[in-house]
């Protein structure tokens, strides 16, 4: 409430001390006027100096609470992060969304994802295809299930889905992939 006085202040303080120059944009060139009350200019600067001390020194309490604070938020995310990866891991087949995860966390979505990406350097959807694309490759490998049902397994809509995500995570087709684990076995 005092910054917003203060801010307050200086704008209707500017108001009535300030004049544009015609033909020229106000952002640019601004005149003192000539019937501003004595010593205005030298109060908005003094405003705008309490203003600038006040955000800081309340950065400066928020700082000093979130250093207290870091050990609890630093084990709270890694309980996170782990729970999400247990989630993960545990659902391979179900067709799972951020915010199935955040209800089954109790938090909110933007910060499962905030937290996951400080504890893992990845956003969950890609850690989420980093694992299919293991457990496919895994799945080809063995030969006991065709393309199709390794993308049902998985929990990927169609065929065509799961071999784009499959591309972009190896480089190859799963076709290509199952050829040259063929070649490597001989």
């Amino acid at each position: 409430d005092f910054e917003k006085e203060l801010l307050t202040s200086v704008v209707r303080e500017a108001k009535r001390v300030f004049t544009t120059l015609e033909n020229t944009p106000p952002s640019i060139m601004l005149n003192l006027s000539p019937d501003a009350p004595f010593g205005s200019d030298q109060m908005i600067v003094s405003q705008i100096e309490q203003l600038l001390i006040s955000i800081r020194r309340r950065g400066d309490s928020i700082s000093t609470k979130q250093r207290t604070m870091a050990p609890k938020l630093r084990q709270n995310y890694k309980k996170i992060t782990l729970d999400v990866l247990n989630i993960l891991e545990n659902s391979m087949g179900e067709k799972l969304t951020l915010k199935d995860i955040s209800r089954r966390l109790n938090i909110s979505v933007s910060l499962l994802k905030q937290v996951f990406r400080k504890e893992t350097g990845k956003s969950i959807i890609d850690y989420l295809i980093d694992i299919r694309v293991g457990e496919a490759k895994r799945l080809i490998s063995e030969g006991i299930m065709n393309f199709t049902e390794i993308a049902e397994h998985l929990g990927y809509g169609n065929i065509y889905y799961f071999s784009r995500a499959f591309k972009a995570k190896t480089g190859m087709t799963p076709t290509e992939y199952a050829q040259s684990v063929e070649k490597t076995e001989f």
